[in-house]
């Protein structure tokens, strides 16, 4: 059995703020947050389509082109989360 982890930490405290990746930090019941894991559960959601989540089969609408679509979704998407930090 591998390492278990018992405690993470940050060593930056708990005071209501998170970090963004050019090191300025925001309340983290922020709009801007709260809009980057909305942003991020679709994304995994759609993943989840497009590897099989839909009962074991892949997902196709539109004669094939739904797995297209949703790629180009999901590629949209990341540009989106790159613009929020």
């Amino acid at each position: 059995m591998g390492h278990r982890l018992s405690r993470i930490v940050t060593r930056t405290g708990d005071n209501g703020t998170t970090g963004l990746g050019d090191g300025s930090r925001v309340a983290k019941n922020s709009v801007r947050i709260d809009a980057i894991g909305s942003v991020d559960e679709l994304n995994s959601t759609i993943g989840l389509l497009l590897a099989g989540g839909n009962g074991g089969k892949p997902v196709r609408l539109h004669a094939g082109r739904a797995d297209g679509l949703l790629g180009r979704v999901r590629h949209r998407m990341g540009e989106w989360l790159r613009d929020f930090f």
